[in-house]
């Protein structure tokens, strides 16, 4: 609809400016309203509403099939679909299935990398929501016809892999009855004690009184990274590829970043330090890319590790971070500008935090781990569909308060299972249709024999491609978890009605009403599946 109203208002001036689609909630206004008056209004220098008339007769004389009736108000252009449109959008529901709402594959790679936790701990639910977001962003950019890879970073080299091989050294002497104690800031929750029995069975006291801490840590972030693995797939998350900090590191490739910018000149010495002129080339402070003790800060390995996917051939690299990295971003956008990458082929998704909340407060402790709450904890004691719909209901840049008391009912207040029971209730209507012998065709709709509900309900299934195409372009799950409550609550008001009404029922005694119901319930759950199928959920059969 976007490229018919450029066109129809191209012919009243040219370049068209940046204008927007609404999707009315309440059908009775439009299917779609858009605001392109206001945004022409100052350039034809004429008030809106005029505007939108000039535009709105052009585009009626286009006589496009998608178009049908064409309002004016207020200065905003008011479009309802046409009737054979709307039939013809639901041959190509029924046709489509599963590929409904994807878009034409693009010869465009995008490297999506999200949880890259350190392996020195379990997920938490910070990382749980970040991850949840990665896999549906990544969902929907592959359902708008991305090429896209799911990636994790590991972060197995630096100082915090130092201490966590330190840690388990201390746990690892505490359980062969050796009076050790942790430090200020070694690890101290008690997945490290588990390790720590782990270690001891397959090394006896070998290491005991002479540790080889390099075999320390590597024991710890290689079981460390597995369970975080587990916990993943646990999730429903499936990673393509794990990039290692380390292998970069053996590589060299973080001297080479320090051979790149010293040969440009954007490099100098201070306080022992080596530092980037990083002012030179956009960041807002200089950076240093060697310390006074000779190692360096995770910033090397991180322009090391960004320059590695570009030369992977990637044409996007959208990054997960939690909101402590927000300073980053400039870092690494600036140094990348440098090294000859436009800067809108790096973005960055920052993730709020989220608290657990349970009657009316915070539940701030794990007894497993001392400070934080893991996400394996959470799933075990609320359901994945559950948990990935909860993560994916805010925006990325927002807070969001995870309701454990609404999280565990399973009722129609809880929204997860509201949409679930839309798809389920459809699916028993088939059941019953079965056990009665009534048989229905996916062919031609017979769009005359569907009331004003049923309508609106066709009209709603028409906008899944659009809800696919804004939410790849904000990337950002939302969009699509409000399609999907839109959907269900259509159908669950339509449901209620007609449980009322016998003559509303889809199994009604009109053989031809009949008919058209069940086709049209069957376009339901084709779009009902796919946004599921979006958000990894499920869609079970009953519930």
């Amino acid at each position: 609809m976007k490229d018919l109203l450029r066109k129809a208002a191209s012919r009243l001036t040219e370049p068209i400016p940046e204008f927007n689609i609404i999707y009315n909630t309440d059908l009775k206004f439009a299917d779609v309203s858009t605001d392109i008056g206001f945004k022409l209004a100052s350039l034809l220098k004429d008030n809106p509403n005029n505007i939108a008339q000039q535009v709105a007769q052009e585009l009626k004389q286009m006589n496009h099939q998608a178009v049908g009736r064409v309002e004016v108000l207020k200065g905003y252009i008011n479009i309802f679909y046409s009737q054979n449109y709307l039939e013809d959008i639901y041959s190509k529901i029924i046709k489509e299935d599963s590929i409904y709402g994807s878009h034409p594959k693009k010869k465009f790679r995008i490297n999506m990398e999200f949880i890259s936790a350190n392996p020195t701990g379990p997920l938490h639910i910070a990382h749980g929501r970040q991850a949840i977001i990665g896999d549906v962003v990544s969902n929907v950019l592959t359902k708008a016809g991305y090429d896209v890879q799911r990636e994790y970073y590991i972060n197995d080299s630096g100082n915090q892999i130092e201490m966590l091989g330190k840690s388990l050294y201390v746990r690892y002497q505490q359980i062969c009855g050796v009076n050790a104690e942790l430090g200020e800031n070694s690890y101290k929750g008690e997945y490290l004690i588990d390790l720590a029995k782990e270690f001891k069975e397959q090394y006896g006291d070998k290491y005991l009184k002479e540790p080889d801490l390099k075999l320390f840590k590597e024991f710890a972030a290689a079981k460390l990274l597995e369970q975080i693995k587990q916990t993943a797939s646990k999730a429903g998350i499936k990673m393509d590829y794990y990039a290692s900090q380390k292998q970069l590191e053996n590589e060299s490739k973080d001297k080479e970043i320090i051979g790149f910018l010293s040969s440009k000149g954007m490099a100098f010495e201070k306080d022992g330090a080596l530092w980037a002129k990083s002012t030179s080339y956009g960041d807002d402070q200089d950076r240093v890319i060697r310390k006074s003790d000779g190692l360096f800060p995770y910033r090397v390995s991180d322009y090391a590790y960004h320059l590695d996917k570009f030369k992977r051939d990637f044409d996007l690299l959208i990054d997960i971070w939690g909101p402590d990295h927000h300073s980053h971003i400039k870092d690494v956008s600036s140094f990348l500008q440098f090294a000859g990458y436009d800067k809108d082929r790096f973005k960055v998704l920052i993730i709020q935090h989220c608290r657990v909340i349970s009657g009316g407060k915070e539940v701030k402790m794990s007894k497993r781990n001392a400070t934080f709450i893991t996400l394996d904890e959470l799933l075990d004691d609320i359901p994945r569909d559950v948990v990935r719909y909860f993560f994916s209901m805010r925006k990325p840049e927002t807070h969001l308060d995870f309701d454990l008391d609404l999280a565990i009912k399973k009722s129609m207040e809880n929204p997860v299972y509201y949409v679930q029971y839309a798809y389920a209730r459809i699916n028993s209507i088939f059941k019953k249709a079965k056990e009665l012998d009534i048989k229905h065709s996916g062919e031609d709709l017979d769009f005359a024999r569907l009331n004003q509900d049923e309508r609106d309900l066709l009209r709603l299934l028409v906008r899944f491609p659009n809800f696919v195409e804004i939410s790849a372009k904000e990337l950002d799950p939302t969009p699509i978890v409000s399609y999907t409550m839109d959907v269900a609550r259509s159908f669950q008001s339509y449901y209620q009605k007609a449980d009322k009404d016998r003559s509303l029922a889809v199994l009604c005694d009109d053989v031809n009403a009949r008919e058209a119901r069940l086709k049209l319930l069957k376009a339901v759950q084709i779009v009902l599946k796919n946004c599921f199928d979006i958000l990894g959920i499920s869609a079970p059969d009953k519930m």
